[in-house]
């Protein structure tokens, strides 16, 4: 009678390799460096999350002094009232201008 291994030869070259490939630490050294390979993007995005945070803080500040700037510093209808009295000192100037043209005549 043949001997167990000869009758099962291809089982235990199966089992062998299957052996090998599961005894090798490359799956531990792929996961090990997936983990580094996610902590380190993860590290990536905290940085750009807090550039990104200062950028937007920075922006607002700009935004801020630009609608100071931007924002007539009077309240509504100021300059219509200015506009209003320099013309009633026109008229008043007109009218002394007139006067003493009369006087001179």
């Amino acid at each position: 009678m043949a001997r167990a291994t000869e009758l099962f030869a291809e089982e235990v070259h199966v089992m062998k390799a299957l052996y090998q490939d599961y005894n090798r630490r490359t799956d531990l050294d792929t996961i090990s460096a997936t983990e580094q390979d996610i902590n380190d993007i993860c590290a990536t995005c905290t940085s750009r999350e807090a550039d990104a945070r200062n950028a937007i803080s920075e922006l607002q500040k700009q935004v801020h002094e630009l609608e100071v700037g931007a924002t007539y510093p009077n309240k509504e209808g100021v300059h219509a009232e200015r506009v209003a009295a320099l013309r009633r000192q026109i008229d008043v100037a007109k009218q002394l201008i007139e006067e003493l043209d009369e006087e001179s005549r």
